[in-house]
C-alpha cells in the first residue's frame, strides 16, 4: 500500500511513495537535460507496479529537479551506487524498447566519436515518430557486419 510523507512546507505537494521493485530496485537513466556540468545518466528507483515494464532500452519519464523529462534505461541492478535518496521512475512511455539494448554500447562509443551527448545522438538515430517494424528493420541494418550505415570500427565482429 502506498504511504504519504508528512509535508515540510504548505507549498509543498504530497508525493506517493510507492513501494520500490523486488528485483533489480535501481535503474541507471540515459536522461535528457541540456545541464554541461551534469552527468547524462543518473539513478531512480523503479517501483514495483511498473518493475515488469520497465527493462533495458525503454523509453520512461522522470523528474529531474522540478520537471518532467524523458530518459532511457540503460541498466537494473540492486544497490544504487550514489548516496542519497532517489527518485523514482514516474511511468514507462514505450511498451517495447526505444534503444535495442544491444546497440546501447555503439551508440555511447559513436556520441563520444562525433563529440554528441549520448542522448542527442540517441534521438537522432531512433526517432521517436519509428514504428515497430521499422525499429525492427533498424535492428537488422544495424547488426549485421556488413552494414554500410554504420563506420568499420562500430561492426559486430
Amino acid at each position: 500500500m502506498a504511504s504519504v510523507k508528512p509535508l515540510k512546507l504548505k507549498q509543498q505537494k504530497a508525493r506517493l511513495v510507492r513501494a520500490e521493485a523486488g528485483m533489480n530496485p535501481v535503474a541507471r537513466v540515459l536522461v535528457d537535460h541540456q545541464i554541461l556540468h551534469l552527468d547524462q545518466y543518473l539513478e531512480y528507483l523503479v517501483p514495483e507496479e511498473i518493475s515488469g515494464d520497465a527493462e533495458v532500452g525503454v523509453l520512461v519519464e522522470i523528474e529531474l529537479g522540478h520537471h518532467l523529462t524523458q530518459g532511457v534505461i540503460v541498466s537494473r541492478y540492486a544497490n544504487p551506487t550514489t548516496g542519497g535518496e532517489l527518485k523514482e521512475i514516474s511511468k514507462v512511455l514505450s511498451m517495447n524498447p526505444y534503444v535495442p539494448a544491444e546497440l546501447m554500447k555503439t551508440l555511447e562509443d559513436a556520441a563520444i566519436l562525433y563529440g554528441a551527448t549520448p542522448w542527442d545522438f540517441c534521438t537522432r538515430a531512433f526517432p521517436l515518430s519509428l514504428n515497430r517494424e521499422r525499429n525492427l528493420l533498424y535492428r537488422t541494418l544495424l547488426m549485421s557486419k556488413n552494414s554500410p550505415y554504420i563506420p568499420q570500427s562500430f561492426r559486430p565482429h
